[in-house]
C-alpha cells in the first residue's frame, strides 16, 4: 500500500512539475550562455555596407561590417542555436505599409521571394567553429525587425547567393 501511495504521489509531483512549465517564458531571455551576450556590442562598427552590397563583395574568410533589419523570414532567429537571417533594409517590410495589419511584418511577404532571397543574410556565433547553442532572441534585446549592424567574417562556405556571417559583434541600432 505504501509503494502505492508513493508512486501515486511521484506521479502527482511530475503532473504538476510538467504543467507548471509550460507556464514557464521559455524564449531567449537570455540567461544564455556567455557566448551570446559577449558578441552584443555598445558602439556600432565602423564602415557598415547593405546585405546587397555585401553579397556582391563579400569574400569568405574576409572581416565584414554589414547592417540591414533581422527579419526576411518568417521565423528569422533560429531556436536552438545562435542565428538569425538578416534583411536588406531596401525590403519593404510589411509594418512599413500603411494600414497593413501582418502578424509577422518582419517576414516581408508584401515583397517578391526572389527579392526576398537576394536581400538577406544569414549571422551566426560560432564558437571553436560550431554554432553556438541558444537563440539570440533576445539577447541583448534583440527581436524581429531590429535594425542591427553585425562585424564578423565570411563563412568559407559562403557564396554569393548564400551569405553567411561568422559575427564577432552585433550592435542593435543604426551607424551614429
Amino acid at each position: 500500500m505504501k509503494k502505492i501511495l508513493y508512486s501515486s504521489a511521484l506521479l502527482a509531483c511530475g503532473i504538476a512539475l510538467i504543467s507548471c512549465s509550460s507556464d514557464l517564458d521559455t524564449s531567449a531571455d537570455t540567461g544564455n550562455a556567455p557566448q551570446l551576450t559577449s558578441v552584443i556590442l555598445d558602439t556600432a562598427p565602423s564602415g557598415a555596407m547593405s546585405v546587397e552590397e555585401a553579397r556582391q563583395k563579400a569574400v569568405p574568410g574576409q572581416p565584414i561590417v554589414v547592417t540591414g533589419q533581422i527579419g526576411a523570414a518568417h521565423e528569422p532567429f533560429a531556436a536552438s542555436y545562435a542565428s538569425f537571417i538578416l534583411g536588406d533594409k531596401a525590403l519593404d517590410f510589411c509594418n512599413e505599409r500603411p494600414g497593413d495589419n501582418c502578424g509577422s511584418p518582419w517576414d516581408a511577404c508584401c515583397e517578391p521571394k526572389e527579392k526576398i532571397t537576394a536581400l538577406r543574410a544569414s549571422v551566426q556565433v560560432l564558437e571553436n567553429g560550431e554554432p553556438v547553442s541558444g537563440s539570440l532572441k533576445g539577447v541583448g534585446g534583440l527581436t524581429e525587425l531590429d535594425e542591427v549592424i553585425v562585424a564578423g567574417v565570411v563563412d568559407p562556405a559562403s557564396t554569393p547567393q548564400n551569405l553567411i556571417i561568422n559575427a564577432s559583434g552585433i550592435y542593435r541600432g543604426t551607424a551614429q
